[in-house]
């Protein structure tokens, strides 16, 4: 056997002496690179220099060392014949051991001192390469990229005698792989910054720009932060920034918002804003005309600039929660234009993004904040990157981007009782949902006249969603009595003092000491505050609103809070073992409610429901529905059907029509009650499990046919024994009695057999006449088959379900949340 050969070329020399020593100890050759081999020869240790192999030196300063086909001839070559007769015709040996780190480029421009030369200097291309090309083989070659992996490796290769395992070497391999992908991410991330960075003049920049750095992080101790594309350019026209600098929450709130109302518009063909505060929307909306009264709640009575539908789409998206769009960041649909400027030099905001806008607007919005506000001008040409990736605590996040769309079909199952659902109604049901994928979940959204009005992002329960938003709905509809339209504020009094009165005004919390005195010094009269009937008579005047949740409601009890602050529309997706209690809370109040389900089936579900496509099952509406969503070809592994599909061919699986006709053509009718099981649905869990279907064969028959087989083993057995004590009483032979005992034994069990036969086959006809009969008797008529009343009930309730809605995936909550 050829002796083995380890190359070993490294940066980092940690424990490099007791690898080359334990190596050699164990019949390896040594081979290394420059300062490598100097060290370990230092040490005593036999080592060749790669020279040897190579017959070339070094050259270029030592840039070239190991870059030479007797090198990578060698660590390349396969066990396979052709290549070991390559190399036989080279006259190269091949290379069993990679040892190599690299150059510390990292390192090295994190220097404050760094210069590109430096840079340059510590890029690494033969260590690289080395790497690479022994991890592309490591079927044959075990690479050792860390040096903490040696002891591990030396102990290996003396246990298996020159042999590593394939875990080991795969391990290696994966290291290695890693290594020069961190590197090479390293440095392009340097030359981005050099080259394609948004602060370079334009002369510097090598094309796109690619980066961006930003004021600080999360927090302002979190420097220095970035914002860059591996690929392409970043989706701003420019050099990204029009006036001011973003921040890190700054640009997730406006690409976030962005997402938003480009969707919005894309929906209901209206021009859309949105106002964002730390990464969940505020406020919403679309350019619906404002009236006379909104006019003064939104505060924009007394501009001179005609509103626009862009300007009222702002001013409804600012005015759903003054409070909380306190220095927001705000993202527009179409081009800004001078009234919607106007509009945003009056508040608190940190900064804007649009695709355009007029010179009017721009001039306006670069003397807000003295020359700092951010105006971000976004390429409307730009789509996404499908896979989005994110790191937490040192671990890469990865999934498919949310592109599931919002559209009137989504709320086309109405399960209520009451069915009507205006077209105002799903354009506010849009509003709100859209509103959703890009909040925080949980949360769920409330709106009016396109425009969301409260919205309860990021709690732990759906209850308390319910509530958060509703209480914001019920201020924002105080904001429209009469006594707070008429709050006389002294002159002088700015809009965001006055939106904080009126915040504390219509919240009711009574005021002490300093707050009380700060809060009576803005009005020319202290007003009385609220009276309990004011309120009750007020809030009863609010209707029409439209209620949306990210995920199913738990519990009715959502349903009855949000019909405190007027809700009349609702929609989320089922998949609660609570769905039926929650639609008769709905139907209570005459709520119609749309259920944004389709059900994700998987692969084993499918399969059950292939064979319903030969039958004639249920109602023609569910005919149909299984025909449209049941295909006989499946190309997507995890294909999604309506929610009511599967919920009426269990139910129809259950009833006796459907259990005679699955039984009939072979058919398990148990697969069938399953169905909402295996899909993550159930029904009422006030109703009784059915009893269970009948198995084709009853167990009285199995015990009859047991008890067949018994009585016929004793009468063989029996009649054999009788047979050999006859033949032993008249003093015949111990064999003969024997032979005769089995021949009568025969004969009796064969008998047995034919008559047997000749019972089952009868059996088998009288069967097959009785199922004519019975199928005769229920076969369904035209038109809705009657099935059971009895419904499903879930045992135990299923933690952790997901019910996927349109491309989203929701996880159900763990426990209670509305008691």
């Amino acid at each position: 056997m050829a002796q083995h050969i380890a190359l070993l070329s490294v940066y980092d020399k940690s424990n490099l002496l007791s690898l080359a020593r334990g190596l050699k100890e164990n019949g390896v050759r040594l081979l290394g690179s420059g300062g490598t081999a100097k060290q370990i020869r230092g040490a005593g240790i036999e080592i060749g220099d790669v020279s040897d192999v190579t017959k070339a030196p070094e050259m270029l300063g030592g840039r070239v060392k190991t870059l030479h086909p007797a090198v990578h001839g060698g660590i390349l070559a396969r066990s396979i014949p052709s290549d070991q007769a390559d190399l036989a015709t080279q006259s190269i040996s091949p290379i069993s051991i990679v040892v190599c780190n690299l150059y510390p480029f990292e390192a090295t421009v994190s220097k404050p001192d760094c210069t590109l030369a430096n840079a340059v200097e510590e890029i690494d291309i033969g260590g690289v390469t080395l790497l690479r090309a022994a991890a592309k083989n490591h079927e044959r070659v075990c690479v050792l990229s860390d040096p903490a992996d040696y002891p591990e490796f030396l102990a290996a290769w003396k246990a298996g005698n020159g042999s590593i395992p394939s875990a080991l070497r795969n391990k290696l391999a994966l290291k290695a792989f890693e290594m020069t992908a961190a590197y090479d991410n390293a440095i392009s991330g340097y030359f981005r910054e050099q080259y394609a960075s948004s602060h370079l003049p334009s002369e510097q920049l090598a094309g796109e720009v690619q980066r961006m750095s930003l004021r600080y992080g999360a927090n302002p101790h979190q420097k220095p932060a970035q914002a860059f594309v591996e690929s392409g350019k970043l989706p701003f026209k420019g050099k990204i920034a029009l006036a001011g600098s973003p921040g890190y929450i700054n640009l997730l709130d406006a690409l976030n918002a962005y997402g938003l109302v480009s969707e919005l518009q894309e929906a209901l063909q209206l021009p859309a804003a949105a106002s964002f505060k730390h990464v969940s929307p505020a406020g919403a909306a679309v350019g619906l005309e404002l009236n006379d009264v909104e006019k003064i709640v939104y505060g924009v009575d007394d501009l001179k600039e005609t509103l626009t539908p862009l300007a009222c789409a702002y001013a409804r998206a600012r005015g759903a929660d003054r409070m909380s769009s306190f220095g927001d960041f705000i993202a527009l649909s179409a081009p800004c234009d001078i009234a919607t400027a106007k509009i945003i030099s009056r508040e608190v905001s940190d900064g804007i993004i649009a695709p355009g806008y007029s010179e009017e607007a721009l001039d306006v919005l670069k003397k807000k904040k003295a020359g700092k506000y951010c105006v971000l001008e976004m390429d409307p040409t730009y789509v996404p990157a499908k896979l989005e990736t994110r790191q937490v605590y040192g671990v890469s996040l990865q999934q498919n981007r949310n592109d599931a769309k919002i559209t009137p079909e989504l709320f086309s199952n109405i399960v209520s009782t009451n069915k009507d659902l205006p077209k105002e109604a799903v354009i506010d049901l849009i509003v709100a949902t859209l509103a959703l994928k890009y909040t925080q979940s949980n949360s769920v959204a409330y709106a009016l006249r396109g425009s969301i009005i409260g919205l309860g992002a990021g709690q732990q329960s759906r209850i308390h969603c319910t509530r958060l938003a509703g209480g914001k709905a019920d201020n924002w509809w105080l904001r429209h009595h009469p006594r707070v339209l008429g709050l006389p504020f002294k002159k002088g009094v700015k809009r965001a003092e006055k939106a904080n009165a009126i915040d504390l005004f219509v919240g009711g919390e009574e005021l002490e000491g300093g707050e009380k005195q700060q809060w009576e010094s803005l009005f020319e009269a202290v007003p009385a505050p609220l009276s309990v009937e004011e309120r009750r008579e007020h809030a009863s005047k609010l209707t029409s609103v439209a209620c949306s949740s990210d995920a199913f409601f738990p519990f009715p009890d959502n349903v009855h809070r949000a019909r405190k602050s007027g809700v009349k529309y609702l929609a989320a997706p089922g998949g609660s073992v609570m769905d039926a209690e929650c639609i008769k809370a709905a139907d209570e109040h005459g709520i119609p409610c749309a259920a944004m389900s389709t059900i994700s089936v998987p692969e084993h579900l499918w399969e059950v429901l292939l064979p319903l496509l030969k039958l004639d099952i249920g109602s023609p509406e569910l005919q149909s529905l299984l025909r449209e969503h049941i295909k006989e070809k499946v190309e997507d592994t995890s294909p999604e059907v309506p929610y009511e599909l599967i919920t009426g061919i269990a139910k129809w699986g259950q009833s006796e029509a459907g259990r005679i006709i699955l039984g009939n053509d072979g058919l398990d009718p148990r697969s069938y009650t399953l169905i909402p099981l295996l899909a993550g649905t159930t029904f009422a869990p006030s109703s009784k499990p059915p009893p269970p279907p009948r198995p084709e064969v009853d167990s009285s028959e199995d015990r009859r046919a047991i008890t067949a087989l018994i009585n016929g083993l004793f009468s063989v057995v029996g009649v054999g024994f009788a047979a050999w004590w006859a033949a032993r009483i008249s003093h015949w032979s111990n064999e003969t009695s024997i032979l005769l005992a089995l021949t009568v034994s025969m004969i009796v069990a064969t008998a047995e057999g034919i008559l047997c036969a000749i019972w089952n086959s009868h059996r088998e006809k009288r069967k097959q006449m009785r199922q004519k009969m019975l199928k005769s008797k229920l076969e369904p008529k035209p038109g809705p088959v009657k099935t059971d009343e009895k419904e499903t009930e879930l045992r135990e309730e299923t933690q952790g379900r997901m019910v996927q809605r349109k491309g989203y995936e929701y996880q159900e909550e763990e426990g209670p949340t509305g008691l």
